[in-house]
C-alpha cells in the first residue's frame, strides 16, 4: 500500500513537473515571437518615417572649397558657403549665396549679386549691375551702364552712366564715383569723391568727412553745403568719355612709339647701305611687281607657318617662319619710305643724310596719315605691301653677278671712244693725212739698191 501511494505520488509530481515546463517553454516561445514582431515593426517604422533627403536638407550650409569657376552662378545656392574665389562670366547672371570666403569676379550683360559676406574684394563689369550685399570685408568695384548698389563696405569705387546707392549703404572709408547722374543716398565715413554731370544728395545722405568733390552740376542739403568742393578740371559726362579718352592716349602714345622706331630702323638701313646702293633704286620698273609680290608672300608665309605649326614635327620650323614673318612685316614700311626718298632725290640721293632726312619725314606722314580712316588705311597698306615685297625680293630673288655689273661700264666707254676716233678721222683732211705719210725721193732707192747688190755678192 505504502508502495503504491508512493508510486501515485511520485507520478503525479512528475505531471505537474512537466506541465509547469510546458507553460514555461511556451509563454518564452510567446514572449520571443512578440519581441521579434515588435522589432520587425519597429524597423518598418523607422524605414517608414527617416528621409534621408530631408536630412540633407537640414544641414545648415553648403560648404564649398576651391574656386569656382561658372557661366551664371547656378552653383552658388542661398546657402552656399565658398571657402575660395569665385569666377562668373555669362549674359545673365544672379549669384545668391550665403558668404564667399575670397574675391568674387563677375562679367556680363545683366547681373544681380546678393550675399550675406564677402571677405575679400567684388569685381563687376557689366551693363545692368545690382549689387546687395550685406558686409564686404574690403572694397567694391564696379563699371557698368547702370549701378544700383545696396552694400557696406570700406571703399566703394563705381563708374556708369548712372548709379544709384540706397540709403541702407554704408562706406567706411571713401567713395569715389564717377560718370552721368549720380544719386547718393547713404552714408560715408570719411569723403566722397566723384567725376559726373549731376550729382543729387537728400537728407539721408551722411558725409562724415570734410569734402564732397564735385565737378558740375549739384543737388544737396543745407546741412552738406559747407563740406561742397568744385574739382577744377575737365568734367567727362559720360563713361564712355573716360574710354574715348584713355583710347587716344594710348593712341597717341602708339604713335609717338611707332614713330622713333621707324626712325631707329631707318637710320640702321641707311647706315649699312653701299655706295651704289644710295642712288640705285629701281622702284620705276619693280614698283607693281614688288606690289604683287609683298601681298602674295604676306599670305603665302603666313599660311606656310600655320600649317608647319600643325603638324608636330614642323613647330619649330612654323615659329622661326613665323618670327621672320614678323620682322619683315615691322620694317617693311621703313624700307619703302628709303625707296620713295632715293626716287624723290634721283642724283641728289649720294649722300646718306639726305635720304634718311627724307625717309624719316616720309614715314612721320605716313604715320599721321593713318589717322585719317580710308586715304591713310590705302597708304599704309601700300606702303606694306611694297616694302614687303621690295625686301623678300632683294632676300630671295636672283642676283646679278658681279662680271655683268663691272663689263656694263666699261663696254659704253669703248664704245663711247670709237665714236670720238671716227668723228675725228671724219673731220681730218686728206691733204693732211698725206703730207703726214713718208714720201720717197730716188737717190734713197738707187742707195737700197746699191746695198742690196752688194749683199748679194
Amino acid at each position: 500500500m505504502k508502495k503504491t501511494l508512493k508510486v501515485l505520488s511520485l507520478f503525479i509530481l512528475m505531471i505537474v513537473i512537466a506541465t509547469s515546463c510546458f507553460a514555461t517553454s511556451e509563454a518564452l516561445n510567446t514572449t520571443s515571437t512578440e519581441v521579434l514582431d515588435a522589432a520587425d515593426s519597429e524597423e518598418t517604422l523607422g524605414e517608414e518615417e527617416i528621409n534621408y533627403e530631408d536630412l540633407l536638407s537640414a544641414v545648415p550650409y553648403d560648404y564649398q572649397y576651391g574656386d569656382i569657376f561658372s557661366l551664371d552662378g547656378s552653383r552658388l545656392s542661398s546657402n552656399t558657403v565658398v571657402y575660395g574665389n569665385v569666377y562668373i562670366m555669362g549674359e545673365n547672371i544672379n549669384i545668391d549665396c550665403t558668404a564667399i570666403i575670397g574675391n568674387l569676379y563677375v562679367m556680363g550683360n545683366d547681373i544681380t549679386i546678393k550675399a550675406q559676406e564677402v571677405t575679400g574684394n567684388i569685381y563687376v563689369m557689366g551693363n545692368n549691375v545690382n549689387i546687395a550685399c550685406e558686409v564686404v570685408d574690403t572694397a567694391v568695384y564696379a563699371m557698368g551702364n547702370t549701378l544700383e548698389l545696396d552694400v557696406q563696405t570700406y571703399h566703394l569705387y563705381g563708374a556708369a552712366d548712372k548709379i544709384t546707392v540706397s540709403e541702407t549703404s554704408q562706406i567706411m572709408v571713401d567713395a569715389r564715383l564717377a560718370g552721368g547722374e549720380i544719386n547718393f543716398k547713404g552714408g560715408v565715413g570719411n569723403n566722397l569723391y566723384t567725376d559726373c554731370e549731376e550729382l543729387f544728395l537728400d537728407d539721408n545722405s551722411i558725409v562724415y568727412g570734410s569734402t564732397i568733390e564735385y565737378t558740375n552740376n549739384i543737388s544737396a542739403p543745407e546741412a552738406l553745403q559747407s563740406k561742397l568742393v568744385k574739382k577744377e578740371g575737365k568734367v567727362i559726362e559720360k563713361t564712355t568719355g573716360i574710354l574715348e579718352e584713355l583710347l587716344n592716349k594710348l593712341k597717341s602714345l602708339s604713335l609717338v612709339m611707332s614713330i622713333v622706331f621707324s626712325i631707329v630702323v631707318i637710320f640702321i638701313i641707311t647706315l649699312a647701305m653701299r655706295k651704289s646702293e644710295r642712288y640705285e633704286t629701281d622702284i620705276k620698273s619693280h614698283f607693281l611687281k614688288d606690289l604683287a609680290l609683298g601681298f602674295v608672300s604676306m599670305i603665302g608665309i603666313c599660311l606656310l607657318s600655320t600649317i608647319l605649326m600643325i603638324t608636330i614635327l614642323g613647330v619649330t620650323a612654323g615659329l622661326a617662319i613665323l618670327l621672320a614673318w614678323v620682322l619683315l612685316v615691322i620694317i617693311a614700311t621703313p624700307v619703302a619710305t628709303i625707296e620713295f626718298s632715293k626716287l624723290i632725290l634721283g642724283d641728289r640721293a649720294v649722300s646718306k643724310i639726305k635720304v634718311f632726312i627724307l625717309a624719316v619725314g616720309l614715314n612721320v606722314a605716313i604715320c599721321i596719315l593713318e589717322i585719317v580712316p580710308v586715304v591713310g588705311s590705302i597708304v599704309s597698306v601700300i606702303c606694306l605691301f611694297y616694302g614687303f615685297g621690295f625686301t623678300f625680293r632683294k632676300i630671295f630673288g636672283k642676283k646679278e653677278s658681279n662680271e655683268d655689273k663691272t663689263q656694263t661700264p666699261v663696254v659704253a666707254e669703248t664704245t663711247s671712244e670709237q665714236n670720238d676716233i671716227v668723228k675725228a678721222i671724219d673731220e681730218i683732211e686728206p691733204e693732211v693725212i698725206k703730207e703726214e705719210t713718208p714720201v720717197i725721193t730716188e737717190e734713197e732707192n738707187n742707195i737700197e739698191e746699191s746695198k742690196e747688190e752688194k749683199d748679194e755678192e
